[in-house]
């Protein structure tokens, strides 16, 4: 049995509120924004939830998760350049990602336990669940 049943809350997007509440970026749903912030499969089990963002082409050291104050927040940034130098041409392209998600945890997450692993593209935050202690809901106390 858990502590608490407060759902993980994302602040507004077109995100399941009945489970999620409220996104933090909600305007990235504007479609100027679209593929600036990746989509995450969010599930629940007993002992824990599972984030997952699909985000390719990074490294584990380009991602920062940082808890403040119950909320959790997952954001990257990654430059890249390449040039290429023939005669007297130059040609130089570069990109600039970056992203950043907010989430409001449940009660019942055990932020003491919050992992994060990147792997193949995905990058997967787990959140443990505190558990309760089951106690009798009756018992007789002796007095001494």
């Amino acid at each position: 049995m858990f502590l608490s049943k407060t759902p993980l809350r994302l602040f507004p997007t077109s995100l399941d509120t009945s489970l999620f509440g409220k996104d933090w970026d909600w305007n990235f749903d504007l479609p100027v924004f679209k593929n600036s912030s990746p989509m995450v499969n969010i599930r629940e089990t007993d002992k824990h939830y599972e984030l997952d963002f699909a985000v390719p082409g990074m490294k584990k050291k380009d991602f920062q998760v940082e808890l403040d104050h119950g909320v959790l927040t997952i954001s990257t940034s990654k430059k890249t350049e390449n040039q290429t130098r023939e005669d007297d041409f130059i040609k130089r392209e570069f990109a600039f990602t970056s992203f950043e998600r907010s989430f409001e945890l449940p009660e019942n997450v055990n932020t003491d336990s919050i992992n994060a692993k990147y792997q193949d593209g995905i990058l997967r935050i787990t959140l443990a669940k505190l558990v309760e202690v089951e106690s009798d809901s009756k018992k007789l106390i002796a007095i001494k």
